[in-house]
């Protein structure tokens, strides 16, 4: 298992490539239609998403970044939280998967691809 990089940078505001996000892997979905019936269908859905990511690396198409947004009203309910939780175990599980900070994601860009310099 990759673990996170611990420290942090003093970066420059600068522009970074960035992933745009969907509220596909969102708690909000438990609250806006189409919802989630339950918490179960929130895990099933970051599940599938996770599993078809790690096949396309494994078919050589390079590494993916998979967002996912909690807020603690909807998700730090009970029934909610063990579904992240059972999520968050089940990827750990998994070769290739590393949980990062935003601020680590940006130190990563900020090393592999410096911005050019005018």
């Amino acid at each position: 298992m990759t673990r996170a990089p611990t420290a942090t940078t003093g970066l420059a505001p600068t522009r970074f490539p960035c992933a745009a996000t969907t509220d596909v892997q969102h708690a909000v979905r438990c609250l806006i239609p189409p919802t989630y019936a339950t918490p179960r269908h929130f895990f099933a859905s970051l599940k599938l998403s996770l599993d078809y990511m790690l096949e396309e690396l494994g078919h050589g198409y390079g590494a993916r970044l998979m967002s996912v947004g909690v807020h603690a009203r909807w998700s730090g309910q009970p029934g909610r939280a063990s579904a992240l939780k059972d999520f968050i175990d089940y990827a750990l599980q998994q070769k290739n998967v590393s949980f990062l900070r935003r601020i680590d994601i940006a130190g990563f860009w900020a090393e592999n691809f410096p911005p050019a310099m005018a």
